[in-house]
């Protein structure tokens, strides 16, 4: 008897493929991110294009984010992966600040429903 493995719902969601998201503003040393691809593709069209369009990034699969603040990736990345926004909350303006760019980042990538 031969064992047939299929992918469950998660891992086809998922996708096989990841790329890397490098963020060098506001930080001393860059983050990277290792995303999948195809989640993060199907959530953000703006990603789409630039890793499946003509673009440098399509070819390396990893995108330098020169201007974004790791920390609103990091919640954007969350919201791709949970369809949720999960801030933690230190009880001063840095928890506000997180939501103001985690918003500017919705905006600047043209992310509608992170935005709302």
């Amino acid at each position: 008897m031969a064992l047939v493995v299929t992918k469950s719902p998660l891992f086809k969601r998922l996708g096989d493929e990841t790329v890397k998201l490098v963020v060098t503003s506001l930080c001393e040393h860059p983050r990277i991110f290792t995303v999948h691809k195809q989640l993060l593709c199907q959530k953000i069209p703006y990603f789409d294009k630039m890793f499946n369009g003509p673009f440098a990034e399509g070819t390396t699969q990893s995108a330098t984010l020169h201007e974004d603040d790791p920390l609103a990736v990091e919640s954007m990345l969350g919201w791709v992966y949970l369809d949720k926004i999960e801030i933690v909350d230190d009880g001063g303006s840095l928890y506000l600040n997180r939501y103001i760019h985690l918003f500017s980042l919705a905006e600047k990538y043209h992310i509608t429903t992170l935005a709302d």
